[in-house]
């Protein structure tokens, strides 16, 4: 006779193959709700209402559906969300296939590898070490960029830099092919030895073909490591937008922010809500001369909201030069206010920050956190976890 134990494992056992018999066969192993009831489409934004369809199958999770998008704007099954298309691109490069699309001496700029911005080369001014002394070296768009069918182009592009106070590195455009430059900006002692975001306004050259140029000008006193430059695009500003309430407690990844792979990333370390947060400095200590920025990818539009307030939950350590900047730009990323500062800030368990936002509710906002030291001292940085804009309550 079979014992108590074998009976119960043969029960279960059979049992299992019955379940897989049944899925081979098209039975349905479990009931499913019906996703489109009620109408997920009526609430959410660009959405036609009475479209959903349901893509459930077998077993598949009861919330897969599809909704019709309004003219203009593409499904996102991903996020069950309804967005307009990326921003049109007039030019970009990441640098993965060279420097084709650009005229250097071969003296000077060069590719560079293994830790671009996302990817694996960039562009750096000094490759082989600190840049020489009275350097004058450029990496100039091969071709003109036409922006005629533009409405709010911008450049945009991530680097790290350099350079001491009496040299400068600038970004330059011209409107004649070449003849004559316009200098778009200057930066001189400037230290960023992580990647950063630069945005530049390009609406005031839509008349002309373009050409955009990168210089590096030394005047013989002091020569430091130089200038790297990656992900160099012309682009139409976003118009993309999150709707508001807005969440993220990174659990589905970082693709709501804007990042550089040698800064910000997922972390089990800490979390507030299981099992993910993102941290600054996820190999030890922040390098010296950091510069690292977590920029939200879209606007959020709080014209609805009656007393809006971001909040986030972070730990963080950072030395009296140093210092966390909680940041937000009421134009889409060109300027930016900051809306905290933590300085000689030392925090090694979770504290809850709230942010009034009730001022900014005029135009879309974007939110920013960004880490810069000084180079002195360095220490272990910023954790950030259930970041939300969100009405108070």
């Amino acid at each position: 006779m079979l014992g108590r134990g074998r009976i119960l494992t043969w029960i279960g056992i059979t049992l299992l193959s019955c379940t897989f018999l049944m899925l081979l066969m098209g039975q349905d192993c479990v009931a499913q709700s019906d996703p489109c009831n009620p109408d997920p489409c009526q609430t959410i934004p660009k959405a036609v209402p009475e479209t959903c369809t349901s893509v459930a199958g077998v077993c598949a999770p009861a919330n897969d559906f599809t909704c019709d998008c309004e003219a203009g704007f593409t499904w996102q099954y991903a996020n069950y969300t309804c967005e307009p298309p990326p921003p049109e691109s007039f030019f970009s490069d990441d640098f993965e296939s060279g420097l084709g699309k650009w005229l250097v001496s071969g003296w000077d700029w060069a590719i560079s590898e293994p830790d671009g911005r996302c990817s694996v080369n960039y562009a750096s001014e000094s490759p082989e070490g600190s840049y020489p002394p009275h350097a004058n070296s450029t990496m100039t768009s091969r071709h003109t960029v036409d922006l005629s069918r533009a409405t709010a182009p911008m450049l945009t592009f991530w680097h790290r830099i350099g350079v001491y106070s009496s040299d400068q590195a600038s970004v330059e455009i011209s409107e004649d092919g070449g003849i004559t430059w316009a200098t778009l900006a200057d930066f001189t002692n400037t230290w960023r030895s992580t990647w950063s975001l630069v945005q530049l306004d390009l609406t005031n050259y839509k008349t002309n073909r373009i050409k955009i140029q990168f210089r590096l000008r030394s005047n013989g006193d002091h020569e430091t490591w130089g200038w790297d430059i990656d992900d160099v695009q012309i682009r139409e500003m976003d118009t993309q937008e999150f709707t508001f309430p807005f969440a993220d407690d990174f659990e589905s990844g970082m693709g709501n922010w804007l990042v550089a792979g040698d800064s910000w990333g997922l972390t089990e370390d800490w979390y507030v809500s299981p099992t993910h947060s993102v941290g600054e400095s996820l190999d030890g200590s922040y390098p010296r001369h950091a510069n690292s920025p977590m920029i939200l990818a879209h606007p959020i539009d709080l014209s609805g909201a009656t007393a809006p307030v971001l909040t986030f939950w972070h730990k963080i350590g950072v030395y009296s030069s140093d210092h966390g900047y909680v940041e937000i730009s009421e134009d889409g990323g060109f300027t930016w206010s900051v809306l905290a500062d933590f300085t000689n800030t030392w925090r090694s368990t979770g504290s809850l920050v709230q942010l009034d936002l009730s001022q900014y509710k005029t135009t879309p906002v974007m939110v920013r956190f960004r880490l810069r030291t000084n180079g002195d001292h360095e220490t272990w940085g910023w954790d950030i976890d259930d970041v939300r804009v969100k009405e108070l309550h």
